[in-house]
């Protein structure tokens, strides 16, 4: 099934990170190294889900993680699929 975000924005706010329904696809410029990459989208964990976990649950990421949360943030190359 292929939808749109302001479909679903409907039916749940987009912004929210405690779900997991997304799947992004990007494609790298040659001249990017996939692990470097993978490795910076860690800051996303910190400067965006942090302040929603401490909104949203009153809980820092460290108490948020160790209460059985998890978060995976990875690039899998899309030749792996056919």
């Amino acid at each position: 099934m292929l939808g749109s975000i302001s479909t679903i924005a409907k039916e749940r706010d987009v912004n929210e990170w405690d779900g997991y329904m997304y799947t992004t696809y990007i494609k790298l410029r040659k001249e990017v190294d996939p692990k470097h990459f993978e490795k910076k989208l860690t800051f996303l964990i910190t400067d965006r889900l942090g302040p929603y976990v401490a909104k949203n649950f009153h809980l820092n990421l460290e108490e948020w993680f160790a209460r059985g949360n998890k978060i995976d943030l990875k690039l899998i190359p899309l030749g792996k699929f056919t």
